[in-house]
């Protein structure tokens, strides 16, 4: 999820796209303001209002009831960001048919704002950006810090009737059923990435791969209802939380985030905010990626829950009577469109929310299915002191001497799905799901960073009995094998102009090993014959790093001479610049960049370590302009004002004005001996008390 902060980054990126008068418009309406204030100083302060509970709490109560349901509809769904479609779509639900009407007031309230591309144009009306293009299309965000003000804003929805389950058990889903087949998708996606056509499809042969496979069409384990295109649907909802990334045309593995390490609920909670996201999966059609309409379901996740959410702690409804409710209010199914039926219905409620834990399920006398919130699901809407984490048995895993884990669900964590999905494969899920060593996914696990005391100790803290010795020792030989390393005392590195020119070099011999595509290695220089290689240089480099950079006069640009540097120079300047698209031949160019600089800061290296390595490599100190890039964003705050500067006779006379009560306050700073700095608007005050003062001189003289 997104912390509220980085909202408030977005925010000061949209502002940074508005016109200078629709922000002083905007500003005009949050902040109350009449001053002309520099537009530096009014987007601060816009800022500064949306973290103001008090601010927010007036202007939203200044507004109508649609518009504030429609801010409270945000903050319950967890997910600042949300097409316009679908919000016109819950306001319509809740009876509010007032079209593009509340996002235009909100818009021009403050309270909400577009999300649009920076294309290096100023957005100059919000009436510009509704023309642009749809209301499908259209993305609109509200930082956090304004929708947590009116959570709890009556949204009108119904009591349903209650009814009464037959007998006192209640059904309740471990949650853990989409984190396993999540955890499935992240382990086989990075065995073998899978690739998308240009309408975010996927190729053929990854789509059957995923439609056969056996794990992620496996029955839940406590099952009340199927769901179509399941495996789609795990790797869409994969992408929108962030375990998958796309790279390109493809899609890869990308690193969970700390909810897994967190516990159940915030996974839950994490993966709850994602749903909106997913725009090619619903349970009525399953997978498309080219639709006709657009993609209802996103309004109706949120609408269901709140539904539910309306009736007491203890009250059971009947699953139609959710469903009669939905069919008869949402748009999309109002007046008997688009078709209704229970099998989508259920797919939803028993596949989807059951599974995330988000209902409870029990039957009445008749055998008709009733549904009331879960206490996770409850928490989620209410944002209240959240109910007790599931109970957690430590030793849940039996390693078995075929290579064979046994992992009982009543001890499975998000944070243990995880780490054991990072060395051992997922064999099949159930009540008690199955993983495998294997050689190839250990290798993997250590690449990723865990050592073999990490994976016998994982297995040892969570086993149900000793780890079996011929499991310990292959595990120690498969380690063995990964770390094997051959060090060479003294060797020599030879780059090649191309790849051809070293698989020509190898099949002469001429070199012992092939380390990159242009890269080979002989441990023993008295045996290269260097007459059969054209040499253009040479290094050593146990001795001192040549000085091969030469800075520009705008102090962030340099080049690189190529007959002085050496192989390391390019990972080096990597590292915290940029390369500039017309380096010549022999004389490459880079330059620093507030983004390379700050990249590399956050990647390990110290401001005092890139002087010394400038230094070291140009013989001069870093420049104050690649200083001023490497401040954090928080530093590197300036004020920009008009001011005067007032000179006087002598320094003793501008000693009398700073110690003087009457101008000290009006002098900004002082500048030097007889220069003092005063701001714009007390130049009138201060030049009265400068009058006095030498009437009241005359007077003595």
């Amino acid at each position: 999820m997104i912390a509220p902060d980085n909202w408030l980054d977005r925010l000061d990126a949209t502002l940074a796209g508005y016109d200078e008068v629709l922000i002083r418009q905007v500003a005009a309406r949050l902040l109350k303001s009449r001053g002309h204030w520099p537009i530096e100083d009014l987007t601060q302060r816009l800022r500064l209002a949306i973290e103001n509970a008090p601010v927010v709490d007036r202007r939203l109560r200044e507004l109508s009831p649609v518009c504030r349901k429609l801010l409270a509809l945000i903050g319950l769904s967890r997910q600042p960001c949300w097409k316009v479609t679908h919000l016109l779509s819950m306001l319509a639900a809740l009876g509010h048919s007032d079209g593009l009407l509340p996002i235009q007031t909100l818009f021009e309230e403050g309270l909400l704002y577009p999300l649009r591309k920076q294309n290096g144009k100023s957005l100059v009306s919000f009436q510009q950006f509704l023309a642009s293009g749809t209301a499908d299309s259209w993305q609109v965000f509200v930082p956090p810090q304004i929708t947590q003000r009116i959570l709890g804003e009556d949204l009108g929805l119904p009591e349903l009737p209650a009814a009464a389950p037959a007998r006192a058990e209640v059904r309740e889903a471990d949650g853990l059923e989409w984190p396993l087949r999540l955890a499935v998708v992240w382990q086989q996606v990075g065995e073998t990435p899978l690739r998308q056509t240009l309408q975010r499809d996927f190729f053929k042969r990854d789509l059957q791969r995923l439609q056969a496979d056996s794990m992620l069409n496996a029955a839940f384990a406590d099952s009340l209802g199927n769901m179509p295109d399941v495996p789609l649907l795990c790797v869409a909802w994969a992408k929108a939380a962030g375990i998958l990334g796309e790279d390109g045309a493809e899609l890869r593995v990308g690193r969970p985030s700390l909810a897994w390490e967190q516990g159940l609920f915030p996974l839950l909670r994490e993966l709850w905010s994602a749903l909106p996201a997913l725009e090619n999966w619903d349970p009525i059609y399953g997978w498309q990626v080219e639709r006709d309409a657009a993609h209802v379901f996103p309004s109706v996740y949120l609408l269901l829950l709140l539904l539910l959410a309306r009736q007491t702690d203890s009250r059971w409804v009947l699953a139609e009577d959710v469903e009669t409710w939905l069919l008869d209010h949402h748009p999309f199914w109002a007046g008997g469109k688009n078709g209704a039926g229970t099998e989508w219905f259920a797919a939803l409620m028993y596949g989807l929310f059951y599974q995330l834990q988000l209902i409870q399920h029990a039957t009445e006398k008749n055998g008709q299915p009733l549904i009331r919130l879960s206490p996770f699901g409850r928490w989620l809407l209410s944002g209240d002191k959240a109910p007790p984490q599931p109970r957690e048995y430590q030793q849940t895993l039996m390693v078995q001497a075929n290579f064979e884990i046994l992992a009982f669900r009543q001890g499975l964590t998000p944070a243990l799905i995880a780490n054991l999905s990072r060395f051992a494969r997922w064999k099949s899920l159930g009540t008690a799901c199955v993983l495998e060593l294997r050689a190839e996914q250990v290798y993997r696990g250590l690449e990723s960073g865990l050592h073999l005391e990490d994976i016998r100790r994982l297995l040892q803290q969570h086993g149900m009995r000793e780890l079996p010795e011929n499991v310990a020792e292959a595990l120690r030989t498969w380690s063995n094998k990964r770390d094997r390393i051959v060090v060479y005392d003294n060797a020599t590195l030879l780059e090649f102009a191309s790849a051809a020119d070293l698989d020509a070099a190898l099949a002469r011999g001429l070199v012992e090993l092939k380390l990159s595509d242009r890269m080979g290695l002989v441990g023993d220089e008295s045996a290269v014959d260097f007459r059969q290689l054209r040499l253009t240089s040479t290094r050593d480099y146990g001795a001192k790093a040549e000085q091969c950079l030469q800075l520009a006069g705008d102090g962030v640009t340099f080049t690189v001479d190529r007959s002085r540097s050496d192989l390391l120079l390019d990972l080096e300047t990597a590292r915290v610049a940029e390369l500039l698209p017309n380096s010549a031949e022999n004389q490459s160019s880079y330059r620093f960049t507030h983004e390379s600089l700050q990249k590399a800061l956050a990647n390990g290296l110290t401001l005092q370590s890139l002087e010394e390595w400038f230094k070291e490599r140009s013989g001069q100190p870093l420049s104050a302009a690649a200083r001023l890039l490497a401040l954090p964003e928080k530093r590197a705050t300036f004020l920009l004002q008009r001011c005067l500067v007032l000179t006087t006779p002598t320094s003793e006379l501008a000693d009398g004005l700073m110690q003087f009560p009457a101008t000290q306050q009006l002098i900004r700073e002082r500048l030097g001996p007889v220069s003092l700095l005063v701001a714009e608007e007390s130049i009138s005050a201060l030049q009265q008390q400068v009058e006095l003062l030498q009437q009241c001189l005359e007077r003595h003289v």
